[in-house]
């Protein structure tokens, strides 16, 4: 017998069947500010996908597809509306509903909402339908509302970074591992021949959003997600999860296991990534 939540699960899938992906990013989002910048020189981004080796393939095991990009953060400051170009297949149109400082004053957090999924908002408004309709047989432990907050919210953490510029090291605002990092000091580099030292400070915001859920072409919900780079954190790489490659989301016990295991494998088989720093810019 299936659960209380399966049950709601299934009845949200049946009834938003029809919601599903019919976007075309590149045909309809022409000119519109997108969040995400392609990297264009193939130099470069082999360059950073070299230093962050093991990272990309961690991330890339579990994704039935990625890339990486730069993140025009400014978008995210703007009253107008504005692309979450994730795929040139998947681009969704959204607004900021907040940006304030998060857990501390070197951290932002990003909230906005979901405009259309497509080019119109009919889309959505299917969309609000089913979820009102799956809302009213939710599982009891689903808090009111929970659903639709789910689709059409979307929440993320700017963390601000300082570089040296010099060596193009770089570490979290705040965080004093230069040896003379402090709020007070200028927020340009600082030159001069006695200067042992050149820090710019607030030099970049790494972007990390958990996950955006979507509905496939089938109906079925495709679930995404953004993280900065492990070693290129100015950098960020998006993926579509692959469930087939996730073990706690398979059902049967012996092949979660015998997934979990492979994992295990595949990660004892990545590179050392001893003595990586991490870096503002990879030109």
């Amino acid at each position: 017998m299936r659960s209380a939540g399966k049950r709601c699960a299934g009845l949200l899938l049946c009834q938003l069947a029809l919601v599903s992906a019919t976007w075309s990013g590149t045909a309809w989002a022409d000119g519109a500010n997108q969040l995400f910048v392609e990297i264009e020189d193939p130099g470069q981004l082999g360059r950073i996908l070299d230093h962050n080796e093991a990272d990309v393939a961690r991330r890339a095991y579990l994704a039935k597809r990625y890339r990486v990009v730069e993140v025009n953060t400014a978008v995210l400051e703007s009253d107008e509306p504005f692309y979450l170009n994730l795929f040139d297949d998947v681009s969704i149109r959204v607004e900021t509903l907040e940006l304030s400082t998060g857990a501390s004053e070197f951290n932002r957090r990003w909230r906005a909402r979901v405009l259309d999924f497509g080019p119109s908002g009919q889309d959505v408004e299917m969309l609000r339908r089913g979820l009102a309709e799956a809302e009213k047989d939710r599982a009891p432990h689903i808090p009111a509302g929970a659903l639709e907050q789910n689709f059409m919210e979307l929440s993320a953490i700017l963390v601000s970074y300082d570089v040296d510029a010099d060596s193009g090291v770089a570490n979290p605002s705040g965080q004093r591992r230069f040896g003379r990092v402090s709020p007070e000091e200028p927020s340009e580099p600082v030159t001069g021949p006695d200067s042992p030292w050149r820090l710019i400070h607030g030099a970049f915001e790494a972007f990390g959003l958990s996950r955006v859920s979507v509905f496939g072409r089938g109906g079925e919900i495709v679930n995404y997600a953004v993280s900065p780079l492990q070693w290129s954190p100015r950098y960020a790489m998006v993926v579509e999860a692959d469930p087939s490659r996730i073990a706690s989301y398979i059902a049967d016990p012996v092949e979660r296991k015998a997934l979990a295991e492979e994992y295990l494998e595949f990660e004892r088989s990545l590179p050392s990534e001893e003595g990586k720093v991490t870096m503002g810019e990879i030109e």
